[in-house]
């Protein structure tokens, strides 16, 4: 079953619209639908109504017409392909027609003769046209790509400056307004429940920007919350006891969890330190 083709033709003269048909309806590669527009008014009006794969511009309009027909083409239908007829006894083409066409328009041919018999010629030169627009599509669509990718590109580093930005902020206002009130309280006379509170609360403040959990979590998603906050206690040198001891639990369960996070992160079987493997993710 072959491909449907539609194609515009833009002529006064019955006699070339039956040149065409018979061209491109004897041994056709495709199946050729013609519509004839009189002027081109009226084609200007079919093509931004209707889709077409291929127009041919008869060279024998007035040459007015013919100039604004080619402006409004290349204005507003650049994916549309464009071939424009003229037979060696016609008036020569017009040089300000390349001035307006100006390469915005997929293809032109300013010498194609539509002749009852050229049969094939008819129909390459049209493939050759649509294969044409095609082309420049894709080049433009392409080029519309590299560059929406570059303005992605300077978005991303704009955020990117624009979160460290941030971050500087937020650190600075802690360390002027919230570690010396800290500093303050661990001064006091605390008991010990209450000072190992007070240097928890201080390291995970300070660890708020640091980028050990999102590593951690980046090597192993499954780990539960208990196991997350017993591996950070890990990393910052804590033995089982101590951990038990501010976690409120018993020893043997921060074992488990141990068990777990080395089981979750790869390195059951390994000689690795847990906490230098931790320390490694800082």
């Amino acid at each position: 079953m072959s491909m449907t083709v539609k194609l515009l033709l833009v002529s006064k003269r019955g006699s070339l619209l039956s040149a065409i048909s018979d061209s491109l309806l004897d041994g056709a590669i495709f199946s050729w639908t013609i519509e004839i527009a009189e002027s081109v008014t009226s084609a200007l009006r079919k093509v931004g109504r209707e889709h077409f794969d291929a127009c041919l511009l008869d060279n024998s309009l007035t040459e007015a017409d013919s100039t604004y027909f080619l402006t409004k083409m290349a204005e507003g239908h650049r994916n549309l392909a464009l071939v424009v007829l003229q037979s060696c006894e016609e008036r020569p083409w017009a040089p300000e027609y390349a001035e307006i066409i100006d390469g915005s328009l997929p293809f032109f041919d300013r010498a194609f003769a539509a002749q009852p018999g050229a049969g094939q010629s008819v129909e390459s030169r049209l493939v050759a046209a649509m294969l044409s627009c095609k082309e420049r599509e894709n080049k433009a669509k392409a080029a519309s790509l590299d560059e929406l990718h570059r303005a992605m590109n300077v978005i991303m580093q704009r955020v990117g400056r624009d979160a460290f930005e941030i971050e500087e902020r937020i650190q600075l206002n802690l360390e002027r307004l919230i570690f010396p009130y800290i500093e303050q309280l661990k001064s006091t006379r605390l008991q010990s429940g209450q000072k190992w509170r007070i240097d928890l609360l201080e390291s995970n403040i300070r660890r708020v920007f640091s980028p050990f959990l999102k590593n951690l979590t980046a090597k192993s998603p499954r780990l539960s919350y208990a196991e997350t906050r017993v591996a950070d206690l890990i990393r910052e040198g804590k033995s089982s006891k101590e951990i038990a001891n501010m976690l409120g639990v018993s020893e043997k369960t921060v074992l488990t969890h141990r068990f777990h996070i080395r089981t979750k992160l790869g390195i059951r079987n390994t000689e690795v330190s847990l906490k230098t493997y931790l320390t490694s993710l800082q």
